[in-house]
């Protein structure tokens, strides 16, 4: 190589090395960033008390403590790694499964998680091959509602799963045909009574309950896990509702969206501000699951980055999300775009506190600021 060529590789070295040292000096200086090292729970909570001290909780580990996760064995790990604020157990083949699922998730210096799942009757019951229960379209008085919650109750604390996504206060079910009170389809106030029966049979066993899905007509048409849908709420589809609201733990906001007595303005409800409003609910308000086909299309029908849904659905006042995807790089995705939004104001940290303070009350974790 002669001198002149050996000079100018490096100068040319040199101009690269200086740019590169320049662009990362200007990049540190210009752009925010966020840590997402969240530390450990000693830092923040006391397992003796069982208690929360908000201050020193990490905002990853608030934004996870609001998401629920689809159970599955080889995601497991890293739902306990990243505090997940409770996991839906699909199925199981035994009890004794079911409670090594839920003794993993619970060790005795974890967070409590909520540990949930559907159950309704023939269509959706993970304890299929342990106990067979009715379906709510089979009920006919308040007594075999409350019998039915008490049944399903003692079988939910004896495996240690605390909360139930039910019961449907929807007047018809046109899709499944089973998971709704069909019997009192045509009077609205007498649905509610055996609603609150079948509550007080879940309570009786200390289960959290989430009445669903409001504002109502999510199973008159069509399937919300295959496309938007569009519906108009009467009168008598917010009566159950309004009932049950000194019953139920929590209230599930469906991603319909709707007109007449209810208008989210064409949006779905989970992430219209106007219809949580109206619900005027101090229980916990959970989104169904946002990886819902009907709402994704929305965003897409709109041309807006379906990552946006996690922060509208924040702001609409939603306590807590339902997230079934499987894909950690999506849900990691989920994580930064909702730290970023509160580091940029577009969500509010009192908005992230309020949340968390409400679902780890339900927990009965004592929480000091």
């Amino acid at each position: 190589m002669n001198k002149k060529f050996r000079l100018l590789w490096s100068l040319k070295t040199t101009f690269i090395l200086v740019s590169l040292i320049l662009v990362t000096v200007f990049a540190s200086t210009t752009t925010k960033t966020i840590n997402y090292d969240d530390g450990s729970n000693e830092d923040y909570y006391d397992e003796q008390t069982n208690t929360i001290y908000l201050s020193k909780m990490p905002l990853k580990d608030k934004i996870t403590q609001m998401i629920i996760v689809n159970h599955v064995g080889f995601l497991q790990d890293y739902y306990k790694e990243n505090k997940f604020g409770g996991v839906y157990i699909v199925k199981a083949e035994t009890k004794t499964e079911f409670q090594d699922i839920v003794s993993f998730y619970n060790c005795n210096d974890c967070v409590p998680m909520f540990i949930s799942v559907d159950l309704e009757g023939r269509y959706s019951n993970p304890f299929s091959n342990i106990q067979e229960f009715s379906c709510l379209s089979e009920i006919k008085s308040n007594d075999a509602a409350y019998a039915l919650g008490d049944e399903q109750g003692k079988l939910l604390s004896e495996l240690g799963i605390n909360i139930i996504y039910s019961p449907v206060l929807d007047l018809e079910d046109n899709i499944w045909h089973c998971r709704n009170f069909e019997h009192f389809k045509n009077n609205p106030e007498e649905l509610a009574n055996v609603a609150i029966s079948y509550l007080q049979g879940l309570h009786k066993n200390n289960i959290i309950a989430i009445a669903k899905h409001y504002p109502g007509k999510t199973l008159k048409g069509d399937d919300l896990h295959k496309g938007l849908v569009y519906v108009d709420v009467s009168d008598d589809d917010l009566v159950p509702f309004e009932k049950i609201k000194n019953y139920a733990d929590g209230i599930m906001v469906t991603h319909s969206v709707s007109t007449g007595k209810i208008e989210s303005y064409n949006k779905p409800c989970s992430i219209s501000k106007d219809v949580i409003n109206q619900l005027d609910y101090d229980g916990l308000i959970v989104a169904d699951d946002i990886g819902m086909t009907g709402l994704e299309q929305y965003y897409i029908n709109n041309n807006i980055e379906v990552g946006q849904s996690y922060i509208d659905v924040i702001n609409a006042g939603n306590n807590l999300i339902i997230y079934f995807d499987l894909d950690t790089k999506n849900m990691d995705n989920m994580i930064k775009i909702i730290m970023n939004a509160v580091e940029n104001n577009e969500i509010s940290i009192k908005t992230i506190n309020d949340n968390i303070k409400k679902i780890l009350e339900q927990k009965n974790i004592k929480v000091v600021e």
